[in-house]
């Protein structure tokens, strides 16, 4: 209406390669892998040049961002759920409740959190009606974030080494996306790459 340019911007692909801007040095080299990891989106891509990527595996339900905000709600928090859900995990036992993980142990690197969800629902409705027990949030919201964490870290040890059948060089993970700003689950990356010396 304004006669503005219009500039088509595929923000998936904008995850995918803002690591290559320098903005603090030279920026990435491909090829890497890329767990993005966000609301609306889980997915595990070699990233092999502008355009060119291999797509090793993603979500086949709810994305991870997604679970943490239905799991967040669930349990009375705010949105965004992610954020709220990790403040609250802090002060919990993440072994308290043992909530399912995911496709744990199995080949490739798909994502499936409709059943980790769907375990957190029925842990709340065993609670009476009303505001969770301080202790009792902070104790599920703690075991949900480790049961992702693992599920993360399994998952990531398949991309890793996938990545490295196509680039046996390949050194590079990069974590794109909301959900990379949850500390735990940065940890539990970080450790699995530095098992794989990624």
């Amino acid at each position: 209406a304004r006669g503005l340019p219009y500039v088509a911007v595929n923000h998936l692909e904008a995850h995918a390669l803002t690591v290559r801007l320098p903005v603090l040095e030279a920026g990435a080299e491909f090829p890497y892998l890329l767990l993005l990891l966000s609301g609306g989106h889980c997915q595990c891509l070699a990233v092999e040049g502008v355009g060119r990527y291999r797509r090793l595996g993603g979500t086949i339900d709810d994305a991870i961002g997604e679970a943490f905000d239905k799991a967040a709600k669930l349990m009375g928090l705010g949105w965004p759920g992610g954020p709220a859900l990790e403040r609250l995990a802090v002060r919990g036992n993440p072994k308290k409740f043992a909530f399912p993980r995911p496709l744990l142990g199995r080949a490739g690197c798909e994502f499936s959190f409709s059943g980790l969800k769907t375990a957190v629902a029925q842990a709340v409705s065993a609670f009476p009606p009303g505001p969770l027990p301080a202790q009792d949030a902070a104790d599920l919201a703690a075991s949900f974030q480790k049961a992702v964490s693992d599920t993360l870290r399994d998952r990531a040890d398949h991309a890793m080494i996938m990545t490295r059948t196509y680039h046996p060089k390949a050194d590079l993970m990069v974590v794109a996306g909301g959900v990379a700003a949850n500390a735990t689950l940065r940890a539990a990356l970080q450790a699995a790459g530095d098992r794989h010396g990624f």
